[in-house]
């Protein structure tokens, strides 16, 4: 009798340490699977800055610049983290307001951060349409120098404007092998760079990005 219970035992023992092997390994799996650090892509790519409206009276088409990182959340849903540099075609300077005096400013540099929520729309093996929402800061630096600055660290030698940056877009790509992606897609740009004590008048806010983006 003793045998028999012993070997039960033994069976149980057994068993019980392979499947709590088995519910770590598939725990470790889910975790590596959930873990969107361990699947991060990196984007890089180019496209137009293309000012409508009031804001295409100030600028004019110019080249833009995007370095993006992708965390995927599920399948279908991913974020990413998104710059934009854009090196502006400034066609009329703008009234730029200080503390001490009013000067005539000129754009030197834009750059656009955001994160972007992303949805596929449609998906197939090789392709997928994709619908993202961007939030952030556009922010326009000047030639208009601080008239408050002493070179010491942390100051800021040029006055810049800054505002809210809200970019929807769409966005197609395509695979071609497990590691490179391209990616064709269109933005909306709406940033209101009117703000008080910076800019006096409406310079405009709107600006269509067409862009494209290769993964790896």
């Amino acid at each position: 009798m003793k045998p028999i219970l012993l070997l039960l035992v033994l069976v149980s023992s057994t068993h019980f340490c392979v499947a709590q092997n088995d519910t770590i390994a598939a725990a470790e799996s889910q975790f590596s699977i959930a873990n969107p650090f361990s699947k991060a892509v990196i984007k890089l790519g180019g496209g137009y800055f293309l000012p409508q409206g009031e804001l295409n009276t100030y600028f004019g088409p110019a080249p833009m610049f995007e370095l993006a990182v992708e965390f995927p959340i599920t399948a279908r849903k991913k974020f990413e983290f998104a710059a934009q540099f854009i090196i502006p075609d400034q066609r009329e300077d703008f009234v730029y307001i200080r503390t001490v005096d009013t000067i005539q400013a000129k754009s030197t540099f834009m750059v656009n951060l955001m994160g972007r929520f992303k949805k596929d729309l449609l998906a197939t093996v090789p392709s997928r349409l994709t619908l993202t929402i961007g939030v952030g800061t556009s922010v326009i630096m000047t030639n208009a120098r601080n008239p408050f600055f002493s070179g010491q660290e942390g100051e800021k030698k040029y006055e810049y404007v800054s505002a809210l940056l809200l970019q929807p877009g769409l966005s197609f790509e395509h695979r071609f092998s497990k590691d490179i992606k391209l990616l064709l897609g269109i933005d909306l740009q709406y940033s209101p760079y009117k703000i008080e004590g910076a800019v006096r008048e409406d310079i405009g806010n709107i600006a269509l990005i067409p862009k494209v983006m290769l993964t790896f």
